[in-house]
């Protein structure tokens, strides 16, 4: 009789390097906004020099609200476009799920929230993320063959580890997967929401910074 030892370490050692993958695409998935998000603001408003508290004052009363107009432009007929002409956004929480996420529209969505975010507008800089990195991480789970369930958790866990990338805190986002995303505290999904966390922070790191009320140097 053949021993059943072979297969499950070809299962466990596939598991764990689909899981790195996750965590590394969440990263990158962060990484990217983030930088973007830098970008923007920097062209914007002056930022990216110094103190972020010294740099609150450098645009004028003109520029904000010019800034802010423009975002209101861009998002509502960015939006409607959106909507009108391609194919309907995914949410993050449909995507768990098992619902696929449309790419062209799912980024032409990331990218009309981190251009909107950058020009201002008071909607969160976690969405963009957390959608970009769960479609990479539904991209990675497809291609790698893995089971329904264990898809079904490395979405979660790639979606909590952009959280996680973007703000640097690898413990929130593995929280946000396994309490928010899945709602099951189990080994099953504690160990990649940590470990997908923690990878996706570390590599964020080349462009964000875990001191508060800075911003990183250009």
């Amino acid at each position: 009789m053949t021993s059943p030892h072979p297969a499950s370490a070809h299962w466990l050692i596939r598991l764990v390097a689909v899981t790195i993958l996750v965590g590394l695409g969440a990263g990158v998935s962060g990484l990217v906004v983030s930088w973007l998000l830098h970008g923007l603001e920097h062209v914007t408003y002056g930022f990216g020099e110094g103190d972020f508290l010294d740099d609150l004052p450098t645009p004028s009363n003109l520029r904000r609200v010019l800034a802010l107009f423009i975002a209101g432009v861009v998002g509502g007929f960015g939006w409607w476009a959106l909507r009108r002409f391609g194919k309907k956004v995914v949410s993050v929480e449909a995507a768990v799920e098992g619902a696929r996420m449309p790419v062209l529209s799912s980024l032409a969505n990331v990218a009309l929230q981190i251009v909107i975010v950058g020009l201002g507008a008071s909607i969160g800089r976690e969405v963009a993320p957390r959608e970009l990195a769960a479609l990479a991480a539904q991209w990675i789970t497809r291609t790698t063959g893995v089971n329904q369930r264990e898809r079904r958790i490395l979405v979660a866990c790639g979606a909590g580890a952009g959280l996680a990338a973007v703000y640097d805190v690898p413990l929130a986002g593995a929280v946000f997967a396994i309490e928010v995303l899945l709602a099951e505290l189990s080994i099953a999904t504690v160990l990649p929401a940590l470990a997908t966390s923690a990878i996706a922070a570390l590599v964020a790191r080349l462009v964000t910074s875990a001191a508060p009320c800075t911003t990183s140097r250009t």
